[in-house]
């Protein structure tokens, strides 16, 4: 917040901060894919639980979408 200083990070952590442009990457970056992913075990099944999934299934994927669009309009390439 005080503009100074750099990170490593997965995007989708901090992509308020980027759209709101607290935080910058340069233009015409190659933004590399982490090897990190988020596994979901259910032990059992329920209606409840299974709306859960979906719904954080949902939110994620939207987070994707954003941040492939802001990736777009600003130039970084590399995302998927």
């Amino acid at each position: 917040m005080a503009g100074q200083g750099a990170t490593v990070t997965d995007l989708l952590l901090v992509l308020p901060e980027l759209e709101n442009g607290f935080l910058q990457c340069p233009q015409h970056i190659h933004v590399q894919n982490s090897a990190w992913r988020y596994y979901c075990h259910q032990r059992t099944h329920s209606a409840v639980l299974d709306e859960i999934v979906d719904w954080l299934l949902s939110e994620t994927q939207k987070e994707i979408d954003q941040l492939n669009d802001l990736a777009t309009h600003r130039g970084w390439y590399g995302i998927s």
